[in-house]
């Protein structure tokens, strides 16, 4: 009941990501994303931060990368745009958020915000990164070291 996560319940603890699979009065029992099983004393948690990942249903992706000056951004935030409509595990709200996040001697910095339920979110955005490249790239956008 003073736990600050249930069984399913994706964790960051001791610095690592897992899952909660049983609860227990002396004990929790995670599994690693590796499919180890790992059994961690309550009170090894209760001295530790413990980053609930799960606790709100939604997880955010934050994606950033490095463009030359001579690409338009808003020639690449409408194909990003575009690619991000067309995911469909992404949520629409919140809404997501592409910028400029930054301006450097030789490029500038874009940042995609987009929202995912938080079960699925490391594959909801490896998966998008794979299509915004594929979709870059087809737009003939110059990409860092292409």
């Amino acid at each position: 009941m003073l736990r600050p996560y249930k069984i399913g319940d994706n964790i960051i603890t001791q610095s690592q990501e897992r899952t909660v699979t049983s609860v227990q009065l002396f004990y929790t029992v995670v599994t690693s994303f590796d499919n180890k099983t790992i059994i961690v004393p309550n009170s090894k948690l209760s001295n530790e931060i413990i980053i609930n990942l799960s606790r709100k249903g939604n997880r955010r992706i934050d994606i950033e990368f490095k463009l030359s000056y001579t690409m338009d951004p808003d020639q690449v935030r409408e194909i990003i745009n575009q690619t991000i409509l067309a995911s469909k595990n992404l949520l629409t709200e919140p809404e997501h958020r592409i910028s400029v996040c930054a301006l450097e001697p030789d490029g500038y910095r874009m940042l995609i915000n987009v929202w995912t339920a938080a079960h699925g979110f490391n594959d909801a955005k490896f998966e998008l990164q794979e299509k915004i490249i594929k979709s870059l790239k087809e737009a003939d956008i110059k990409l860092p070291g292409t």
